[in-house]
């Protein structure tokens, strides 16, 4: 693969021509190659014999889907970015276009033309970075090679000096000297880690030779941009230059372009220069990317004697600034993904099936030291409840859960992979608090709508036919004369006025009680009027009804005290399924006015009573219950300045105490 940018060509397949036809129009007016295929198998072709950056594919098609050409793209030309289209997405379909396509966008049906330049733009930029990487990876490789391809000839020469020692002794010690002097010195090029390090490790190296200067180098980076990097004083700087030039085939003694060249660059003049060209490069062959430039205090003649031992020695110092100049490059490429994912704004994390982390994007740390994803993440001891990490693992596809962060509800995707033969997973969270507090208060609407609606239809169908029974019922009282029969014609009355206020009750119970406003609220006459509507839940239970002979009155809405109450006696009767005591007391002292529901039941663990006011906390089995019951009430309760305590003990039974100062009224 070729270093540098790579073209803007982009293939899109659909069956439809006339899409086809407008992302010939969209895509007309930018610098983008655009090849288009109706026909799938076609596609396939080329994909095969052609190099293009980003390959976009509808994913209905007659002959293959989106899926298919995408993940025979990933396995034939994986450095270039793939988008799907479709015009409808759902889970299952992300989940198999990311596993089995790698798709780096999903792009819906119809779309803004705008998003769609913008998303191919990224896309290029995308397989930009990926053949950059790649080619990172193959230089190093080679340079490593060159490296060890080095080291090796030179372990050669010193055999071959030795074996002609006998020739010349003097000479062998000379030559093998020379040569370890090269070797040390690569050794220790190859520990500088910057380009000031090695201009550094030069610079000592120089001193052997008599009459040189402080060494220059310019180097053509990875991105084509040619740097200088040169002494001044004792400090080292480097700059950028835009001027073109290049260097020698192999060196040039005293050249008048280059002393011209280096002179302005650095601004002074440059009496005699030895400009020297390194010739062994990241490809291992002649280059001219990398330059030195050692300016020189003797004469011409003097410096002759001592050019070939010199450029012998610096050229290994070309591998070396290659190593440093990858090195430099895949480390900022790494910074750049590194912030990358911590800009994800919602929180991601790399873990192993014993939820180990092994990497993890800034909104899920925030700097806290811990191996474990729950420590860090909740703050917890053990795993989170709902956590599909698990499932993942085992299902070996993407999984989804419920996790519950202190006053914060996440819905988190697990996605599995393996890494060196273990299982991973990476979970994204996604903040739901809000969208879970909106389902739960429309699920509440909804149940008050329709008690409306059915409170309404049975007002209306019972109240005629018990307004006659009752005016029948007069007549007949009225003109009767024996005692019997005119006491079950009052019996009769009393049934039909009773039926009347249940349906009085019933509608009040479902009207929209918080546009009403606060009223003198009598607690026993609230609880009577409540608890008809929990017969069928508490018909199996011991009911004892206690109220007050002072009759406390509160500052509130009814309407919303009776969902206090019709939640809290709900919730005892779900603690007693198999029968048992339940109280309801109406109380006034001193100081606090109200009343509690005691149960039964098995009481409730000590380590979770501090969690059951939160919203959607819950104990009931997944669509059973929201867990917003006991947050709703105790919201209602503190809106009229009260509170709600509990007391609970295993084995016992519950009692929830609702308590309000008595200057309410």
């Amino acid at each position: 693969m070729a270093t540098g940018l790579i073209e803007k060509t982009i293939l899109w397949i659909d069956d439809e021509d006339n899409i086809l036809s407008s992302v010939r129009r969209l895509l007309r007016p930018t610098d983008f190659k655009l090849t288009v295929e109706s026909n799938a198998h076609i596609a396939l072709k080329l994909i095969e014999n052609n190099f293009y950056s980003v390959i976009v594919s509808d994913q209905r098609m007659p002959q293959l889907t989106g899926i298919e050409v995408l993940s025979f793209a990933k396995t034939e030309s994986p450095y270039s970015t793939r988008i799907m289209v479709t015009g409808f997405i759902d889970q299952e379909l992300l989940s198999e276009a990311l596993n089995k396509a790698g798709v780096f966008r999903y792009i819906n049906k119809p779309w803004d033309d705008e998003a769609l330049i913008n998303d191919l733009n990224k896309a290029y930029e995308f397989s930009q970075k990926l053949n950059e990487s790649e080619t990172l990876r193959k230089q190093i490789s080679r340079q490593n090679q060159s490296l060890l391809e080095l080291n090796e000839g030179l372990e050669a020469v010193v055999t071959e000096r030795t074996r002609s020692l006998e020739e010349s002794r003097n000479e062998f010690r000379i030559q093998e000297t020379r040569i370890r002097d090269v070797i040390k010195f690569v050794e220790h090029l190859n520990e500088a880690e910057t380009m000031n390090d090695l201009l550094l490790r030069l610079e000592e190296e120089l001193k052997s030779f008599s009459n040189l200067g402080k060494p220059t180098i310019l180097v053509r980076q990875p991105n084509k941009a040619q740097v200088l990097y040169y002494f001044q004083d004792k400090n080292i700087f480097n700059k950028q230059i835009n001027e073109q030039w290049q260097g020698p085939t192999t060196y040039r003694l005293n050249d008048s372009q280059d002393r011209t060249f280096l002179a302005k660059q650095l601004g002074r003049p440059i009496s005699k220069l030895i400009t020297l060209s390194l010739q062994k490069g990241i490809a291992g062959q002649s280059q001219k990317d990398t330059t030195i430039f050692i300016e020189f205090f003797c004469e011409l003649i003097q410096l002759e004697a001592q050019i070939n031992e010199l450029t012998e020695r610096l050229q290994p110092a070309g591998i070396a600034i290659d190593r440093v100049l990858l090195s430099d490059t895949l480390n900022r490429a790494s910074r750049q993904w590194e912030k990358t994912f911590d800009n994800i704004e919602q929180p991601i994390a790399i873990l192993n099936t014993s939820y180990e982390l092994l990497r993890a994007n800034k909104h899920f740390r925030e700097n806290k030291n811990s191996e474990k994803c729950f420590e860090v993440f909740a703050g917890r001891t053990e795993p989170c409840m709902g956590c599909p990490v698990q499932v993942a693992a085992q299902r070996a596809k993407p999984s989804k859960g419920l996790v519950k962060v202190r006053d914060h509800v996440f819905e988190v995707q697990s996605f599995p992979l393996k890494i060196e033969n273990s299982s991973t997973a990476i979970n994204y969270y996604t903040d739901i608090t809000e969208d879970q507090k909106l389902y739960g208060q429309l699920i509440q609407s909804e149940k008050m709508v329709a008690l409306g609606q059915l409170a309404g239809n049975i007002a209306h169908e019972l109240n005629n036919p018990l307004t006659g029974i009752q005016s029948l019922t007069q007549i007949l009282i009225s003109k009767i004369e024996k005692e019997s029969i005119k006491s079950d014609l009052l019996d009769i009355q009393s049934a039909a006025i009773r039926s009347q206020n249940i349906i009085k009750n019933f509608q009040e119970f479902s009207a929209d009680g918080i546009k009403k406003q606060k009223e003198s609220v009598s607690l026993n006459d609230m609880i009577q009027k409540t608890l008809p509507f929990l017969k069928t839940t508490i018909r199996d239970l011991e009911v004892h009804i206690q109220l007050a002979d002072e009759n406390p009155k509160l500052l509130a809405n009814q309407h919303l005290l009776q969902q206090v109450v019709f939640n809290l006696v709900t919730n005892a009767a779900h603690a007693m399924p198999r029968g048992g005591k339940l109280e309801v007391t109406t109380f006034l002292n001193a100081d606090k006015i109200g009343f509690f529901v005691r149960d039964s039941g098995e009481g409730i663990p000590l380590e979770i009573q501090s969690l059951i006011f939160e919203p959607f906390f819950t104990t009931k089995k997944e669509g059973i219950g929201t867990g917003l019951g006991l947050n709703v009430c105790r919201n209602i309760v503190r809106e009229f300045g009260g509170e709600i305590i509990l007391q609970s003990t295993i084995g016992v039974g519950s009692e929830f105490r609702v308590e309000f100062p008595r200057d309410r009224l």
